[in-house]
């Protein structure tokens, strides 16, 4: 902004107050300079009002869309017949060098354990964190980070992918953000214009207002903890919101009261050990303060001369650093740090903040035009085994596939919560000049593929990528390498089991019932012989088979999958992996 100090400047202040670390591309624990002696520090056990817990029964609740009811994706219960994406996001036991290249050179280093580029055959890099397991005292605590993690679904959430344990590590596969850590990339730009600070302001409320909405907060906001996905300029790159290792799931009107948090960008409350999700907004705006002017609103040469400064919450927007900073985005600072919990804003309220509209670019409404229609007609009509594996595919594309279908999302998602309902998805396509089919209903509903009541981001992708995408061979191979446990190059029935979920996901689907898995296999298994082999797989993503299926129609047309096409022959046939 207009008051911004040299890169130099900006990096010793940002160093100095802790906010400066190695360049990663991905979530790198790692202890605060300074931050040794701190009485708030990263908390490793739970208080014995915050141990995690099991998700409550599915709370139902009026998320102001149009009045349709949703309910929280943190006690989500699947629907019956339908599946949670949270469901393809594995945990595996044994080596991770067993399914993924690790590259010999770390891009991040933490007091954990560090991080490195994974590369899967045929398919893109991603992060693998590894941590040592004796360093860490609550393994329950870290179990629990990764189920935080597996439940969330937002464009500005980096992306969990799958875990591996063996004796001595815990290994978390995460997208892969090319960009590197927000702050470091303005210290190499030099600059940051207000007109970009507030595209990044509004990318870090919108993920934090999704977690709010789901009882999560997040607890340890600060500059490390984003991440740009590509390596375009900060405020054209979409942002990363990482590491949950501090998230805790909260009941509303129940106060937390664990001391945990960074002492630069800690709320008062905390200290006092009464508080709720707002300190994450608090968190925001000592981010807001250091985006605007390059400078620390609460300093001091030891921690607790913080900490003693975070109490009293005393600082200024006056001064040299604060030239030309114009007053609305001032205002939202003073908003965002008021002491005062209860007359703070919401992440919801902080998103329709004046200063935020001031520079709207409109660059999150996409191509709504472009919406084909009828793929999400058809993807209603398809076989639940096809809409999971389209599902997987839409959870491992790189930002680039996806880029036009987000920019869609985000776009017909007024209200900023993540999700999609019915009166939005109209409401964009009537604005689009897009003609409404009348059984959009009907779709909504098959595109909801864990009844959550709204279309989550994934189940929008998967729903609207359309053929171009999943019919190339590559992309399907990566999805069947997922099905297929034993790399054996078929799937069986116990693996087709095992990756749909646990106990409670194959109830859900029927599963269970063995006259109806049995079904699922005769259609897609066309020589009969007791397992998917590629080719038989790559022929349900194609839609060459037709027949009986379990009562849903594919491709559009009804009688669900059946026989293969012409010139299957009997017999074992597994086809290689695509060149």
């Amino acid at each position: 902004a207009g008051g911004w100090p040299s890169a130099r400047g900006f990096l010793l202040c940002c160093t100095r107050m802790g906010a400066a670390c190695a360049a990663c591309a991905a979530c790198s624990e790692k202890p605060e300079q300074g931050v040794k002696e701190a009485p708030v520090t990263p908390c490793t056990k739970s208080s014995p009002s915050h141990t995690p817990h099991p998700a409550p029964e599915a709370e139902i609740f009026d998320s102001s869309k149009g009045g349709h009811v949703v309910r929280h994706r943190a006690s989500l219960q699947v629907k019956d017949g339908g599946f949670a994406v949270a469901n393809f996001y594995s945990t595996n036991t044994g080596k991770v060098e067993d399914f993924y290249e690790l590259s010999k050179k770390r891009i991040g280093e933490g007091g954990f354990g560090s991080v490195q580029k994974g590369h899967k055959r045929m398919d893109r890099y991603f992060a693998v964190k590894s941590i040592s397991k004796k360093l860490v005292d609550d393994m329950q605590k870290l179990h629990e980070e990764i189920e935080i993690m597996r439940l969330l679904d937002h464009p500005n959430i980096v992306r969990f992918q799958e875990s591996f344990e063996d004796r001595r590590c815990l290994y978390i596969v995460l997208e892969l953000c090319e960009g590197g850590e927000l702050f470091d990339r303005i210290v190499q730009a030099g600059h940051l214009t207000e007109g970009h600070a507030a595209s990044v302001v509004r990318d870090m409320l919108l993920a934090i207002n999704y977690l709010h909405l789901n009882h999560i907060m997040h607890r340890d906001l600060k500059p490390e903890n984003f991440l740009l996905s590509t390596v375009e300029e900060v405020g054209k790159s979409p942002l990363k919101m990482i590491d949950f290792g501090l998230a805790s799931r909260f009941t509303p009107g129940v106060p937390a009261r664990t001391k945990a948090g960074t002492p630069n960008y800690i709320a008062p409350e905390v200290l006092s050990g009464r508080y709720d999700e707002k300190v994450d907004i608090w968190s925001l705006g000592v981010l807001m303060y250091l985006l605007l002017s390059g400078t620390h609103p609460f300093t001091g040469k030891t921690v607790d001369q913080v900490l003693k400064k975070v109490t009293l919450g005393s600082f200024t927007t006056d001064g040299k650093a604060w030239r030309g900073v114009s007053s609305e985005a001032k205002a939202m600072v003073k908003a965002c740090l008021l002491k005062t919990p209860m007359v703070r804003p919401t992440a919801a309220q902080a998103l329709k903040n004046r200063w935020l509209e001031m520079f709207a670019s409109g660059e999150d409404s996409g191509p709504i035009t472009t919406l084909e229609v009828g793929g999400l007609m058809q993807f209603g009509r398809m076989n639940k085994l096809k809409k999971a594996v389209i599902t997987v595919i839409a959870t491992q594309l790189a930002e680039d596939r996806i880029e036009a279908l987000k920019h869609m999302f985000l776009g017909m998602d007024s209200n900023g919560d993540g999700t999609l309902s019915i009166p939005e998805i109209k409401k964009g396509m009537e604005q689009a000049g897009v003609e409404c089919p009348p059984d959009l209903i009907i779709s909504f509903q098959e595109a909801d593929t864990d009844g959550s009541g709204v279309v989550d981001y994934t189940e929008f992708l998967a729903a609207t990528m359309g053929k171009k995408t999943y019919n190339q061979e590559d992309i399907v191979w990566s999805a069947f390498k997922k099905f297929d446990a034993d790399d054996s190059g078929a799937i069986d029935k116990s693996e087709l089991v095992k990756v749909l979920g646990n106990d409670d996901v194959q109830e859900a689907m029927h599963l269970k019932d063995g006259d109806r898995l049995d079904l699922v296999f005769q259609t897609v298994d066309a020589n009969g012989d007791g397992v998917i082999d590629f080719e038989e797989f790559m022929s349900m993503m194609r839609g060459y088979t037709s027949g009986e299926g379990e009562g849903e129609g594919t491709e559009g047309k009804g009688g669900g999958l059946g026989k293969a096409k012409k010139g299957a022959k009997g017999g074992t046939k597994v086809k290689k992996a695509p060149k």
